[in-house]
């Protein structure tokens, strides 16, 4: 199997970000019976932190999309 990055799919970067989240999401509520609380909080920030970068390279875009269109 090929791994190298010319052989990845080349997917939108806000759909990478959110799925990043989402793993980093489930990760924490996987480690919530075996790790601090603070550990879970600090990884649900994070996932949530990710979520809205992704939002908000959305909106960027929108935005510029429609100056263009001007």
């Amino acid at each position: 199997m090929n791994d190298s990055a010319k052989s990845l799919p080349t997917d939108d970067p806000r759909q990478k970000l959110l799925e990043a989240a989402k793993l980093v999401e489930d990760a924490a509520y996987d480690l919530a019976s075996s790790h601090s609380s603070r550990l879970v909080s600090e990884l649900i920030v994070i996932a949530a932190e990710m979520d809205r970068i992704a939002k908000a390279i959305s909106l960027t875009e929108r935005v510029q999309d429609e100056v263009t269109k001007i």
